[in-house]
């Protein structure tokens, strides 16, 4: 998708789509509370990404990659959950290389990169956070 304005309909109907797994989710599997959790991130910061793409372009790669960065933290952090170090470390090394390459291909400023990532991170531990 080239420009801003071919995003919008794709992110709305994406972030429709998590919204309805996320209710989904914690309806009919209460017992697993952080697939959930981790969905209603994610919709939430698609949410986002799509109202902040109304008026300038967020790297919504960044955004999700340290949303999942960000969720790996809060989980480890919130649950003491210390097997989620090595995945945790992984996706740091993962989203380097992601971010390095969406700038190289010239995809992205740097200011778009880096609100993406902002966006991503702060929306996963604040869903962790809240929801812990």
């Amino acid at each position: 998708l080239q420009t801003r304005r071919d995003r919008h309909l794709p992110y709305l109907i994406t972030a429709v789509i998590y919204t309805a797994l996320t209710v989904f989710f914690a309806k009919r599997m209460p017992q697993l509370p952080e697939v959930a959790l981790v969905l209603g991130g994610i919709a939430a910061t698609i949410a986002l990404v799509a109202g902040i793409n109304l008026t300038w372009q967020i790297s919504a790669h960044a955004a999700g990659i340290d949303g999942v960065t960000g969720a790996l933290a809060g989980l480890m952090l919130t649950r003491n959950e210390l097997a989620l170090f090595t995945p945790l470390v992984v996706c740091v090394v993962l989203t380097g290389a992601l971010i390095s390459a969406r700038l190289s291909l010239n995809a992205h400023t740097p200011s778009q990169v880096l609100s993406g990532l902002v966006l991503g991170l702060a929306v996963s531990l604040s869903t962790v956070g809240f929801f812990e």
